[in-house]
Parts: structure tokens; C-alpha cells; sequence
């Protein structure tokens, strides 16, 4: 069984690989492709892909010339975004 500790330094890694990605989201914001999805065709959200199997996450965001929103982070494996989400 893990330790306390072990657990805590995991979601440090975790917590640090997701601000490294939003911050490299920053400078690529229009690399990644937009989410279709007819149910939100009013959002212009756009799905990044961070990390490896079985690790894989899925940053739901939208952009413009000022900022960046993040609107969700989930595993891969969590159901897809839906309105009531937001």
C-alpha cells in the first residue's frame, strides 16, 4: 500500500504536468481541433490531449486574443462534456 506521502508527490507530478500543458496552451491555443459536438455548436470549444496511456487527459477549452478559459480537465476514460457540465 502507498504511503501518504507517495500519494501526495503523484498529484504534485499530476498538478505540474497540467500547468505545464495549459502553458504551452497559451503560445498553441489554435493547434488542437474543435470539439464536434452538435449539442454545443453554440461554443467554439476546442479539445487538447495531454499525456499517455493509461494517463490520458482531456482539457476542454475555448480562446480569444486576450485569454484562455478552461472550462473542464478529465480523464480520457470519464464520459464526454455535456452542456450541464459547464
Amino acid at each position: 500500500m502507498r504511503s501518504h506521502a507517495a500519494f501526495i508527490a503523484s498529484a504534485d507530478r499530476w498538478r505540474l504536468r497540467i500547468v505545464e500543458a495549459l502553458t504551452k496552451l497559451a503560445d498553441q491555443a489554435e493547434r488542437w481541433p474543435l470539439v464536434e459536438d452538435p449539442g454545443m455548436a453554440d461554443l467554439k470549444l476546442r479539445e487538447a490531449i495531454l499525456g499517455r496511456r493509461p494517463h490520458v487527459y482531456r482539457i476542454w477549452y475555448d480562446f480569444d486574443d486576450e485569454r484562455i478559459v478552461v472550462y473542464r480537465i478529465r480523464h480520457a476514460a470519464q464520459d464526454d462534456l455535456a452542456e450541464d457540465d459547464l
